[in-house]
């Protein structure tokens, strides 16, 4: 999308990343941000009317994040550009989204009519609104065509053709139209590509989705939040790198130890197993116990658990025995 103020913009990412992050991001953070921005423009246009240092000071603030997700990006460019010239892109926009702000009165039309600066804080939900329809289709899409792998057939592809050719709120939601042509992509680049003209955001995330499974790019659910991933790394990783609602370092950094609580919490064996160990290591690190007796315990402790997960002892026996190698009696 072509954003006057900003100049030219230039997004590389692995196909399919972006695509897929975008329906995952947390909406707390996009809402942060848009208020953020808001107060930020307030304090600068307190300090300076000039357009220009307005300009300058949105654009410092916000090219901090403009690396998060490129679709989430061009959101925040449009809401930079609303704030700035008071002109909306409905490119950015569903058609809900588009009625909403018909209602509200959030189009000026002539250079003589203005909105109040403080009424513009009511456009940063119905903004954040938009992205969130845009948001859902794509989770919803990706579960219809990549997840849910018991429906209509086996293969990514004919899944996305068969709701494509058969389902009508399918089509409605997706009935994006571009145009491909082959050029350079500026003077000085050296070889002939395909280039896609893409208008509307609804353009951008339907190009990446088909490209997506053309190409049979690769995904993974992630072991610890559950969702769609592109592996950016080692192609078996595990844990994908975006940053859960409540969590403050991405899945790929905390996932394992997650995991293997979860694990502990809902495997009543291994949580009593666990909470003996820590209580005779505790032990061990104060003098009270000896490490040739701590290890003999590991030693017995470790087939009694396994024998309970796999059901050759019952949950009171290995609990009992747990009491009576591991309290002080």
């Amino acid at each position: 999308m072509n954003v006057d103020f900003a100049g030219e913009i230039c997004f590389e990412h692995l196909l399919g990343k972006n695509l897929i992050d975008f329906a995952w991001i947390d909406v707390t953070l996009m809402r942060t941000m848009l208020e953020q921005l808001f107060s930020i423009y307030l304090s600068l246009r307190d300090k300076n009317e000039d357009y220009g240092f307005v300009v300058e000071g949105l654009l410092a603030f916000a090219e901090r994040y403009l690396s998060i997700n490129c679709y989430f990006s061009a959101y925040l460019l449009g809401f930079v550009e609303f704030l700035l010239d008071e002109r909306l892109d409905l490119r950015l926009l569903s058609n809900i989204a588009v009625e909403d702000f018909l209602q509200t009165g959030y189009f000026v039309f002539s250079e003589t009519d203005e909105l109040p600066i403080l009424e513009k804080r009511r456009f940063t939900e119905l903004f954040l609104q938009s992205i969130l329809e845009r948001q859902a289709l794509v989770e919803q899409t990706l579960h219809k065509v990549l997840a849910d792998k018991e429906t209509i057939s086996d293969n990514a592809l004919e899944r996305y053709y068969n709701y494509e050719t058969n389902d009508d709120l399918f089509r409605e939601h997706w009935n994006s139209r571009f145009e491909v042509a082959l050029g350079k992509k500026s003077e000085n680049t050296e070889g002939i590509f395909q280039l896609s003209t893409l208008n509307r955001i609804d353009d951008m995330l339907r190009y990446e989705l088909v490209q997506l499974l053309i190409r049979d790019v690769q995904y993974k659910c992630c072991q610890n939040c559950g969702k769609l991933f592109i592996p950016s790394g080692r192609s078996d990783s595990l844990y994908c790198g975006r940053i859960m609602p409540g969590q403050q370092k991405p899945c790929n950094q905390i996932g394992a130890n997650l995991v293997a609580k979860k694990k502990v919490e809902t495997t009543p064996a291994l949580k009593l197993y666990r909470q003996a160990y820590q209580r005779l290591n505790k032990r061990v690190e104060f003098g009270y116990m000896e490490k040739p007796a701590f290890d003999l315990w590991k030693t017995q402790a470790l087939p009694k658990r396994k024998a309970c997960e796999e059901g050759r002892i019952t949950i009171e026996a290995f609990t009992m025995w747990i009491d009576e190698t591991s309290r002080r009696k």
